[in-house]
Formats: C-alpha cells, sequence, structure tokens
C-alpha cells in the first residue's frame, strides 16, 4: 500500500491493527510493525497510542526523543569522528524547516567536484581558502559547531568530557543524562562511552514473552516471529539505505545486497501455526512524500524538495519479487 505521506501511512497501520484486534480477534503480541528509521516508527507508536492499542517500541526508547539530546549526540559522534557525515549534516540544518538545504546543495557541489569531504571542504571556506556562493548562514553554523567541539577536545577523561558535554544548560537532554550516568563507570575513554550508548539505545532487549504490537527496525527483528508483520517505510533512501558520497562501485554493490537480503529477513518474519485457519499475514507500505526534516534525520539525500516536503519512490525491491507479488494499490 502507497500513502499520501508518512501520517497517512502510519494512521492505516494503526487503522489496520485495530481492524486485526477488534475485529479479526488478533492479540496485540501477533502483530510485528517493522521500519528501519523511528521517523517512520514514532508516527505509528503514536497513532496505536492514539487508537488504545498496547504498543512498545524498540528504537532508541526516549532517550534521545527531545531535540537536544539529538543534538548533543550529534556533537558527540562529531567530537569522536569528524568525518561522520550524517552527525554533520543534521547539525548544520537543525533549527531550520528546510534544513539550510540550498546552502548544503552548494557545498556538496563543491565537495562532488573536489573530492572533498564536507567537514574539509567548510574548514576551508571558515578559513577563507575556497569561496562558496551564499553559505554565509552555513558558515555561520558550521563555526558554532567548530566552537562547540573546541569546548570539548582536550577532555580525554569520561567524568570532565561529560561535565563539559551535559552541562547545565542542556538539563534538556532529560534521560540520556540519566543513561549516560549509568553508563560512566564502564567506560573508559568517551569513544567507548559514545558505542556503549549507541548500544544501549539501539539495542534494548525484547522480551520472549509479549503482550503488545512491537515496532523494531528489521535489524532487531533477526530470529523473531509473528503471524503478522508489517513492514513500513518501504521507500528508496530507506529499504534500501543510501550509500554514503564516495562510495565506491563494489561497495555500493556490496550494501545493495546486504540491504537486499535484510528485506528478505524482514519478508520472511511471518510465521503461521501449520493447518491454522489463519494464514500469516504481511503487509508491506511505504509514503509518496516525506518532511525534509525527517529525510535529514533518515539519511535520505532530497533530489529535489517542495515545500518543505520530499518526494520519495517505492522500494526496488518490492518489484524485484516477481509477477505473483501483489501490485502497489493506493491507500
Amino acid at each position: 500500500m502507497q500513502y499520501p505521506d508518512v501520517a497517512r501511512e502510519a494512521q492505516a497501520i494503526a487503522a489496520f491493527a485495530d481492524d486485526q484486534i477488534n475485529k479479526r480477534g488478533r492479540h496485540p503480541g501477533e502483530i510485528l510493525v517493522l521500519a528501519q528509521r523511528r521517523t517512520i516508527g514514532n508516527p505509528i507508536h503514536a497513532e496505536l497510542k492514539v487508537c488504545g492499542i498496547p504498543s512498545k517500541s524498540y528504537y532508541q526508547e526516549s532517550e534521545l526523543d527531545s531535540e537536544v539530546a539529538q543534538e548533543r549526540l550529534a556533537i558527540f559522534k562529531l567530537f569522536v569522528n569528524r568525518t561522520d557525515r550524517i552527525a554533520l549534516r543534521w547539525l548544520l540544518g537543525m533549527g531550520k524547516v528546510h534544513f539550510r538545504a540550498r546552502s548544503y546543495a552548494r557545498l556538496r557541489i563543491h565537495c562532488e567536484q573536489t573530492g572533498q569531504p564536507p567537514w574539509d571542504a567548510l574548514m576551508a571556506l571558515a578559513d577563507g581558502k575556497i569561496s562558496i556562493s551564499y553559505s554565509s548562514q552555513l558558515l555561520q553554523r558550521f563555526r558554532a559547531i567548530q566552537n562547540e567541539l573546541h569546548f570539548l577536545d582536550g577532555q580525554t577523561g569520561v567524568t570532565d568530557f561529560v561535565n563539559r558535554w551535559l552541562r547545565d544548560e542542556f538539563a534538556g537532554a532529560g534521560e540520556l543524562g540519566i543513561l549516560v550516568a549509568g553508563l560512566m563507570a564502564a567506560a573508559e575513554t568517551p569513544a567507548e562511552l559514545l558505542s556503549q550508548i549507541i548500544e544501549a539505545v539501539s539495542q534494548p532487549e525484547i522480551p520472549p514473552d509479549v503482550t503488545e504490537v512491537r515496532i523494531m527496525s528489521l535489524h532487531k527483528s533477526k530470529g523473531l516471529s509473528s503471524p503478522i508483520v508489517v513492514i513500513a517505510g518501504c521507500v528508496d533512501g530507506l529499504l534500501p539505505a543510501e550509500p554514503e558520497q564516495g562510495t565506491s562501485a563494489a561497495d555500493r554493490q556490496a550494501l545493495l545486497e546486504e540491504q537486499r537480503r535484510l528485506f528478505y529477513v524482514g519478508i520472511t518474519r511471518v510465521k503461521a501455526a501449520p493447518n491454522s485457519n489463519r494464514p500469516g499475514s504481511l503487509l508491506l507500505t511505504g509514503s509518496r512524500t516525506m518532511t525534509l526534516a525527517d529525510a535529514m534525520h533518515s539519511g535520505i539525500q532530497p533530489a529535489g524538495v517542495s515545500y518543505g516536503a520530499v518526494s520519495l519512490h517505492l522500494s526496488r525491491f518490492i518489484p524485484e519479487l516477481g509477477a505473483s507479488a501483489p501490485a502497489p494499490v493506493a491507500g
């Protein structure tokens, strides 16, 4: 099923779950919703709550719900690795409806022409070694990011680093601070702490006995099965994910094959009891548009933007299912 946008995709999935539970007698724990990004999974979770359906999200839980927490984690990632392009791109665009898309597009063209990574190009721009038209606001934001990283540089001790990274002015980080406090003792360096944070928020334990609709990424679904499986966000850029700029042709092909196997993992999570009169159900959904902010959060590089919305294409993996696969239907 294809929907005009992510909001209506989420509403339709919640309505589907409501029908399965309240009209067809299914238990909420029999429904497994798979989506590669929180930008898809969170709206579904919210719509299930509106419908009064018990559900559990297995993404980054609540530690990264606030923008303050998201900004702090992105800064931490850049502190450890200046080449983290996703963290840099999000930080450059945060706070703006259009995520400074036009300015960044000019930077991206420069990087494609010269082979410079975005961080190096921005450094050269800040030092006056290169010139890119209409980039003053992007440069101003980059300098603010630089100042924050300079403030953190040199802090190799975990306690001193955290005291600067999550200082009082970032009290809005909320539960991220609580999580970090519980992990600090086991980390010897900030880099180790970052790895532990990412593991803690991306790989929560999933109990064997479930009473709610489960919402998680395809990675986490390995080893699980359910009579009813929904794979949401079946669009190019999410499934398959886009490789980073500069990735070789061989690596691009290897990544595509890995993503295709992951998709097959998802569609084979459907299991029904032998000789049952209730066959398993698989629902694949996608949207035609997404907000630019959500696209940036999801790692999608938009080919075009119109009024803050990014056009999406159906995942190339769905036509590959063959002639016997159901044709896409407009929702």
